[in-house]
């Protein structure tokens, strides 16, 4: 039975849903609130404390983090990651992440086997 991961990353939260093909039927739906389950990055409604109110910052670290926890649940609610054959992300339509020169080291450098926000 392979199962299909969809993933929304909206200004507020992380959603993940995972459906069973064979049964078309959600095997397990959660959604983290970054304010609530990532405190320590001091976001109201999903957003940094604002110095100009045109403008709206969130920290890409703490959506990365965001994902490490998410991914953490599905485990922990008895998902087998290993049958989930595809993966479909949306996210904010309005969202840039700006890098700058040494970007491409540090992408370089990650290791899959410890946390991005570590």
């Amino acid at each position: 039975m392979p199962l299909y991961l969809g993933l929304d990353s909206s200004t507020q939260s992380l959603t993940a849903i995972v459906i069973d093909s064979d049964t078309r039927k959600v095997v397990f739906e959660d959604s983290l609130s970054f304010d609530a389950a990532l405190p320590h990055y001091g976001t109201r409604h999903g957003v940094l404390p604002r110095a100009h109110p045109d403008e709206a910052l969130s920290s890409p670290v703490m959506w990365a983090e965001a994902l490490d926890v998410m991914f953490g649940r599905i485990a922990a609610g008895r998902v087998d990651l290993q049958k989930i054959a595809a993966i479909s992300g949306s996210a904010q339509q309005h969202g840039s992440v700006y890098l700058n020169r040494s970007a491409a080291a540090a992408l370089a450098a990650m290791d899959p086997a410890r946390p991005i926000a570590g």
